[in-house]
């Protein structure tokens, strides 16, 4: 069944398995090839295998045309035009997955390191915090505020944020 070949894919996936995730996602489209989970899954399977963005990219834009404004199939897009160094196309989808769920902690957090690799450390410092109201043990945001600290010349409060997040 489409369920099960979907928690076998996920299995495969968290099992580093990609080749065995990428033939379960793959099969369900044998039996509905308009399945919006099934696409997103294989662009999450091709964007780890680094060398199969472009598929990714495919499979995400039939994900989102199948299931428009999804904050997570937006997110994940998101995370495909940063790793592709795409950056302003990376805020556009954190955004609109934001716009879908203000406190969305995965579009906060990766919109905040876009912000902050664009050298945008105040957007940078604003988003951390934002995501830090909503999930205060965050230990990676904790430690990106670190650097967005160090980044604006304020180490003792960088050493406060990195202590935080260890």
């Amino acid at each position: 069944t489409i369920s099960q070949l979907i928690n076998d894919g996920i299995r495969y996936i968290n099992l580093g398995e990609l080749n065995l995730a990428e033939k379960c996602f793959t099969a369900i489209f044998q039996q509905n090839d308009q399945h919006p989970d099934s696409h997103h899954l294989l662009a999450i399977v091709y964007l780890q295998k680094n060398d199969c963005l472009k598929q990714a990219e495919h499979h995400l834009d039939i994900a989102l045309t199948l299931s428009p404004g999804n904050k997570i199939f937006l997110n994940t897009l998101g995370s495909l035009y940063s790793k592709t160094n795409r950056l302003n196309e990376a805020k556009q989808s954190f955004q609109k997955a934001l716009e879908a769920q203000p406190d969305y902690t995965d579009a906060l957090y990766n919109l905040g390191h876009v912000e902050y690799i664009s050298r945008n450390y105040l957007d940078a410092l604003e988003i951390f915090q934002t995501l830090l109201t909503n999930t205060p043990d965050h230990s990676n945001a904790l430690n990106n505020l670190g650097l967005v600290y160090m980044a604006l010349r304020r180490p003792k409060k960088a050493e406060s944020y990195f202590q935080l997040a260890l």
